[in-house]
């Protein structure tokens, strides 16, 4: 951290050099420095806007003296010896590195600030690292965010939308992530980034299932997911994970009742798991504070590219005063927030109520969400999961037919639908796919069309409605 001499003598070369060098004010200008971390001398500060404002009105430089009488006339400070008795003539432009030391030295001051402030609080073992991490990392990200500034002209920005767009033609999809089921992605373009998914079951519909399979299809188009497990732990999803790789039921894997053949591709598939790029956090004393610093510290360490939360309504609640709806409302809204400030897809799995089962076909919707008026106004997509021989009900009584991917007829006890029950910028509707619960596997099907024999292409067909 910059001694005070040193740190004054920088911010008087940012401002001499602000008042002699036109150039290098428009550089400071389209950077767009918050004044607070630039200048600890308040001084400085008021200087600093003055410049700004002298600038962006006249468009032009002026002399250190008519300056200095400015300022002495308007603010009662003289500044005619203040600068060149900081800096030499040689020190007067310099680049824009300048602003970068005075900006980390501002992030180091705040972090030595917020940490005296834990010092008061006297906590001990993990809860005080815990709070070191998380108070570092929010500084550290705040700060990043500060200054990742669009400061494209309308053109650039016209250009990079119809890039946008063009890409999103060639299934590039910019603001979303492909789920890896084809229909579901042609009815909703994807998860969106920047925004908050909801993925909502009564028990033993899948859900967690479901949350492997797509993270298994994110991997293996490269990007890198994080699951925060607040119900299970890392080596019963990494189960289910080798479960579905390897075809061999799970409770023959929890048991250890394997041949050797089976051993032998589980240690091959572990091999590949072991590879892959997706991070399992499992700490089930979850808050909204730790599960923050946590999608933070990934962002920051390893560039993640989507956030699962499995699930919402274990996430423990502070303030246990207030009326729950109002509680898991504020959850809901932080991770609107969260998802926004970091342009992250962050993916909430969540219980229904038990609403949908007093119904006689049993098939969910929004209002089972438990407290639906907050998840469903903070997602931008809700689906769920729905499972009609669950239930005891046939799926195909309407005489429809589905095929598999290895061209077999799908029989009733893996049908499974996913109902799009909200999205702002796709259709709602279901879509028919194949379930396999000992698997804990999900692959796409086609409709079998039995008027001519043929399957409806899965690029087109699409069921809407529910």
């Amino acid at each position: 951290m910059l001694n005070n001499d040193d740190r004054n003598k920088l911010e008087s070369q940012v401002l001499n050099s602000l008042l002699t060098s036109k150039t290098y004010f428009y550089e400071v200008y389209d950077f767009n420095p918050n004044v607070d971390d630039l200048f600890v001398n308040p001084h400085n500060r008021l200087i600093y806007d003055t410049i700004m404002e002298y600038y962006v009105e006249r468009d032009c430089p002026t002399t250190h003296e008519v300056f200095n009488e400015m300022i002495l006339k308007n603010y009662s400070i003289d500044t005619k010896n203040h600068f060149t008795k900081n800096i030499s003539s040689a020190e007067v432009c310099l680049n824009i590195q300048i602003i970068y030391k005075l900006l980390e030295d501002s992030i180091e001051r705040l972090i030595k600030t917020s940490l005296n402030q834990i010092e008061k609080r006297k906590l001990i073992g993990l809860e005080y690292a815990e709070s070191i991490r998380e108070t570092v990392d929010q500084v550290i990200l705040n700060k990043f965010e500060n200054y990742r500034r669009d400061v494209r002209s309308n053109e650039e920005k016209v250009y990079d939308l119809l890039n946008d767009i063009k890409n999103i033609r060639e299934g590039k999809h910019t603001d979303y992530l492909p789920t890896g089921f084809e229909r579901l992605d042609n009815a909703v373009i994807g998860i969106p980034k920047a925004h908050l998914t909801t993925i909502a079951a009564r028990p033993g519909m899948g859900k967690t299932s479901f949350m492997l399979q797509l993270k298994r299809n994110l991997v293996d188009k490269g990007y890198k997911p994080l699951i925060i497990s607040i119900e299970m732990t890392t080596d019963q999803l990494m189960i289910k994970d080798l479960s579905a790789l390897t075809d061999i039921d799970s409770k023959k894997i929890e048991t250890g009742n394997l041949t050797d053949t089976e051993l032998q591709s589980i240690n091959k598939k572990a091999k590949i798991i072991c590879k892959e790029n997706y991070f399992i956090e499992d700490d089930g004393n979850q808050t909204i504070e730790k599960i923050k610093s946590t999608i933070r510290r990934y962002l920051i360490k390893h560039s993640t590219d989507i956030i699962f939360i499995d699930y919402l309504t274990l996430i423990q609640i502070e303030n246990n005063k207030n009326r729950y709806d109002l509680e898991i409302g504020k959850l809901t809204n932080d991770f609107r927030e969260l998802a926004k400030e970091t342009s992250l897809p962050i993916v909430i799995l969540s219980q229904l109520n038990r609403e949908c089962e007093k119904r006689i076909d049993r098939r969910p919707q929004l209002s089972d969400l438990r407290e639906s008026g907050s998840i469903e106004q903070d997602s931008k997509l809700v689906m769920f999961l729905y499972r009609p021989d669950y239930y005891g009900l046939n799926p195909f009584e309407s005489g429809a037919s589905y095929n598999t991917c290895d061209g077999q007829i799908l029989n009733k006890e893996e049908y499974l639908e996913l109902i799009i029950g909200k999205c702002r910028n796709g259709n709602i509707g279901k879509v028919a796919i194949r379930y396999i619960p000992h698997l804990h596997k999900f692959e796409s099907v086609t409709r079998h069309n039995k008027a001519n024999h043929s399957n409806i292409s899965t690029d087109n067909w699409y069921e809407n409605t529910i």
